[in-house]
């Protein structure tokens, strides 16, 4: 539930990940647009585009406990991988999602890829999963 220390755990078990930094500490490392996330939640409810330090100044008056982070990828790149594990065997199943003006989900397509379910099925097993998480990412380079 929180973006920050899921990065963390990303970045300490040798995932890749996307550059990311408090808010409040962000000066100017990324290039933009960057993207704004409240640290704590799910989903993509109240994250925000910036395009320039005046967005950012903006952002650091009205949200506490916020993340910037690098924008990887393409939208038509885009994905959601379903996990389940019972402690023992991992599965995934993979979305390809595409998506609205609003960045919601209008259309999914299930793909195979070996590079995303071996990720995928990884992160699990770092993570000692007993039960069943949904990740999102993009593919990039």
């Amino acid at each position: 539930m929180n973006k920050y220390e899921t990065i963390c755990f990303l970045k300490r078990h040798g995932f890749p990940y996307p550059k990311t930094y408090h808010l409040s500490e962000f000066s100017s490392e990324l290039e933009f647009p960057v993207l704004i996330k409240p640290e704590s939640g799910r989903g993509s409810k109240g994250v925000q585009m910036c395009y320039n330090e005046d967005d950012i100044n903006y952002f650091r008056k009205k949200y506490d406990g916020a993340v910037v982070q690098e924008l990887l990828g393409d939208p038509d790149n885009e994905y959601t991988v379903g996990i389940f594990s019972d402690g023992k065997t991992v599965t995934s199943i993979i979305f390809r999602r595409y998506l609205d003006e609003g960045g919601r989900t209008k259309f999914a397509e299930l793909i195979s890829n070996h590079e995303i379910d071996l990720l995928a099925k990884n992160i699990a097993r770092a993570c000692n999963l007993v039960g069943s998480i949904n990740m999102q990412g993009r593919e990039n380079k």
